[in-house]
């Protein structure tokens, strides 16, 4: 994954494995801050064509697509398993220990950046803690 962005129709190419995977890659390459969206099938896109085409729209409301709603059908695990996989990301990259991995020990040159967004993700933390169904609306 490093060096070049990964296309997901559906999350077509991954499976339960990629969620773990992701994470650990997050914390090995000291991502600061992280926004996970779930497919989102807008009409007029190819994307939105080859969806209908295959059958695989769950979701037609767009008031759900950004909001971590299965709007489409993954092909390698249910809806479920794919909402529980973003969870699952989102609790583990949020988490203190997480958090000690990629901010610590600060780098010199970057202090106040650093201990800022340490900040933020231990907001987010402490937001996820109190309403754990919460994460598809962070940004």
């Amino acid at each position: 994954r490093q060096g070049r962005a990964r296309r997901h129709d559906g999350l077509d190419g991954d499976s339960l494995e990629t969620f773990p995977r992701t994470l650990r890659w997050l914390d090995e390459n000291k991502i600061s801050f992280l926004k996970l969206f779930t497919p989102a099938p807008y009409p007029g896109t190819k994307f939105h064509a080859d969806m209908t085409a295959a059958g695989r729209i769950t979701d037609q409301d767009w008031g759900h697509y950004d909001y971590g709603s299965p709007t489409v059908r993954p092909l390698n695990m249910t809806s479920e398993e794919m909402l529980d996989g973003f969870r699952t990301v989102y609790q583990g990259f949020y988490s203190v220990r997480s958090m000690l991995k990629r901010f610590m020990p600060p780098p010199r040159r970057h202090l106040l950046e650093t201990l800022a967004m340490l900040v933020a993700n231990a907001k987010v933390n402490g937001y996820l803690r109190r309403n754990p169904a919460a994460w598809g609306t962070i940004s």
